[in-house]
């Protein structure tokens, strides 16, 4: 995968979670003079019952700015690059992609199995409620309930730019050629 597609990718994760928190968290305002610039909320602090302290506000201007992660949101460089272990704790591969749908929402996961570190390995698709993203032993870790060897017979995740150079391939290779036919 390229930096520019990954970073593409990054982007639209970006702003598929983000769109659930600008939706939630702006309000109609009455008209307003429109030089003037757009107002921001000032965080405040909230005391849950374990006794910490955390910030939580309206982090997403007029403008669709966010200016702060809060609580409950993920990072898609959080996401990608993250260890996949099995059901019983072995390490079977990483996070080398999310797959959004057409609104913008993760509803799955590209996942890198097999090889040695990175070599020889493919890339399998699979729902991301197949995933189980926990904190163990102080690094986040997505957990599924597919072995090692289930995941490596699974058929290689295909993205739509391998299928356009498949068919492309496919119809070079078929194409009709001038001239002679082959002596039998």
């Amino acid at each position: 995968m390229t930096n520019w597609s990954r970073l593409a990718m990054t982007l639209a994760i970006a702003l598929a979670l983000a769109t659930p928190a600008f939706a939630q968290s702006t309000t109609p305002s009455p008209t307003t003079d429109p030089s003037s610039p757009p107002t921001q909320a000032a965080p405040t602090e909230t005391t849950p019952s374990t006794g910490a302290s955390t910030t939580t506000s309206t982090t997403t201007s007029a403008g669709g700015t966010m200016t702060v992660q809060e609580d409950g949101q993920v990072l898609s460089s959080d996401l990608v690059g993250m260890k996949v272990v099995g059901p019983d704790g072995e390490s079977i591969g990483e996070v080398a992609d999310l797959i959004l749908d057409d609104q913008n929402k993760v509803v799955g996961a590209v996942l890198s199995v097999g090889g040695l570190m990175g070599l020889g390995a493919k890339d399998v698709g699979v729902a991301w409620d197949s995933l189980d993203v926990q904190e163990t032993d102080g690094s986040t870790v997505a957990m599924i309930s597919m072995s090692k060897e289930e995941l490596a017979e699974m058929p290689k995740y295909k993205t739509l730019v391998d299928i356009k150079a498949e068919q492309q391939q496919n119809m070079s290779t078929t194409a009709p050629t001038t001239g002679t036919l082959p002596k039998q």
